[in-house]
């Protein structure tokens, strides 16, 4: 597979179907991206800061911004993984951290705040 994804400052994602010979480049926005994962060829999310939660369904062609519970609406995603149907994002708001799960491969979402102590790194 020479396929490869990089999000970045600025909103911007680069692409490269030639395993980093060359990259296409797409924009969401002004967001800074701090990690994108795919859960699958075509299922990815780019994570990012002030409530940023991306998915594409499509090898990232296209995005769509996933609607978050208020408590996360400003929140900075950090990191995810996912396994299976288990999708999992590691976000912080300021004063709480938060793990953003799917177990039916991101059709819905909960949120569960992590004890106090708990950091995302």
């Amino acid at each position: 597979e020479n396929k490869g994804y990089v999000a970045a400052a600025d909103g911007v994602v680069l692409k490269t179907t030639t395993g980093g010979v060359s990259f296409s480049a797409s924009s969401q926005g002004t967001v800074t991206f701090n990690d994108v994962v795919f859960a699958s060829a075509t299922e990815g999310y780019l994570l990012g800061q002030s409530g940023a939660l991306y998915k594409t369904t499509n090898e990232g062609a296209s995005y769509a911004l996933l609607a978050l519970p208020a408590v996360l609406a400003s929140a900075t995603f950090e990191t995810g993984a996912s396994s299976g149907s288990r999708r999992t994002f590691a976000a912080y708001t300021g004063s709480a951290s938060y793990l953003y799960s799917s177990t039916d491969s991101g059709a819905s979402f909960s949120a569960e705040a992590l004890a106090s102590g708990y950091e995302i790194y």
